[in-house]
């Protein structure tokens, strides 16, 4: 289930005497992004905290959180909380009808949240607001210590963008002057940050285990990339795993590279064998209907490809894809499974997360970089 993170942000104090507070009751600092994709008016005690995720070459995805807090305690029993987040996909650029969708699906999940929480839901809306698309909540709950509170929550869509704003408040200050001019001022772009770069420099290599491949991932980026990677080995198989999330289309990207070590010369048949049992089977009945195609790596390996779909079990009506790509030398068969959606299975984050796996059985056992190539070996004497 999906659940709203933006009070997970840090939320800093601010403490200061009444006067100033009279002063400033109302002030706004201008604030742009530090990609350039949005910019606002917000509180000048705003914390910032931001991420980047390298798609490919030029491409780079930025996830930003803002916070300011305005406390007016002890003089008077209110606070106020301003938070901002924008995330990006890593997929196409959003369509009409995605968009649609995606309002009405963060506003019902932000609901159903807080209604779990006693709160009262007094307004809810989906229109544009300036040239984006979006929706706002305005809930109202009961605090023990601070009295009636309220929570107003906007999200706006662009091509590539969400943006989040939320003030809770008393209640009384969730339309106030100041609140108002912290929502109609924002202004979201188009586009995601385009910045020169390489996977090689700012992903991380990971080897496994036995040394029988090596691996390139996106570096821990939350709320892309939630945690380093799962590695594994039991036996004869070792397995490095990783799951990354859009954040925007709510989908997720499960990849799993494995290696295992048959104890005998493997033949293409032998190969499809450990497909199917270890990979396949997982998703299908009867995996023996999966069709492959051959081709042949660089380095001389065969390369086994596979791709079927499947119904996602949390959203029935909604389908995945599943990627087998397998490889093998002497006794070692490498598999990598990649399971997402449909439309992230064709993007260039899968391209280049696919494409950065280097297969090096005559290693294993022994140390080696993925950025340093096998040495080869001496030919034998007549």
């Amino acid at each position: 289930m999906m659940r709203p993170h933006f009070f997970l942000l840090f939320l800093s104090v601010l403490i200061l005497p009444l006067h100033l507070y009279a002063a400033d009751e109302n002030a706004l600092t201008g604030y742009i992004s530090q990609t350039g994709i949005y910019q606002l008016k917000i509180p000048d005690t705003v914390k910032t905290q931001t991420e980047t995720l390298r798609l490919g070459a030029d491409t780079v995805l930025s996830a930003e959180q803002l916070s300011a807090v305005i406390d007016n305690k002890p003089y008077k029993n209110a606070v106020k909380h301003y938070i901002v987040q924008l995330e990006q996909t890593m997929g196409p650029e959003l369509s009409q009808d995605d968009v649609n969708h995606l309002i009405d699906l963060e506003l019902d999940t932000y609901i159903a949240y807080y209604k779990s929480k006693n709160a009262a839901l007094k307004n809810r809306e989906k229109k544009y607001y300036g040239q984006n698309p979006g929706g706002e909540i305005y809930m109202t709950y009961e605090d023990d210590e601070m009295g009636t509170q309220s929570l107003r929550a906007r999200v706006l869509y662009s091509d590539f963008s969400k943006v989040l704003q939320i003030v809770t408040a008393p209640d009384e200050s969730a339309f106030s002057l100041q609140a108002q001019s912290f929502f109609d001022s924002l202004t979201l772009k188009n586009g995601t940050l385009r910045e020169g770069g390489n996977i090689i420099d700012d992903w991380a290599e990971y080897n496994s285990p036995m040394n029988s491949f090596s691996v390139l991932l996106p570096p821990h980026s939350p709320p892309y990339i939630a945690k380093e990677p799962t590695i594994t080995h039991e036996s004869s198989v070792e397995s490095i795993t990783q799951i990354i999330t859009d954040p925007v289309r709510h989908e997720k990207i499960n990849y799993k590279i494995s290696s295992y070590n048959t104890g005998k010369p493997v033949t293409v048949s032998a190969a499809q064998y450990v497909m199917l049992k270890h990979h396949a089977s997982k998703y299908l009945n009867n995996p023996k209907g999966v069709q492959f195609t051959t081709t042949t790596s660089p380095e001389g390996h065969t390369i086994l490809d596979a791709t079927f779909a499947v119904k996602d079990e949390e959203s029935p009506k909604e389908v995945n894809a599943i990627k087998l790509r397998g490889t093998f030398s002497g006794n070692i068969v490498m598999v990598q499974e990649l399971m997402t959606s449909k439309t992230l299975m064709e993007s260039e984050l899968v391209t280049n997360l696919l494409g950065h796996v280097l297969f090096h059985p005559e290693t294993y056992g022994q140390e080696r970089s993925i950025s340093e190539p096998p040495t080869p070996e001496a030919p034998s004497e007549p």
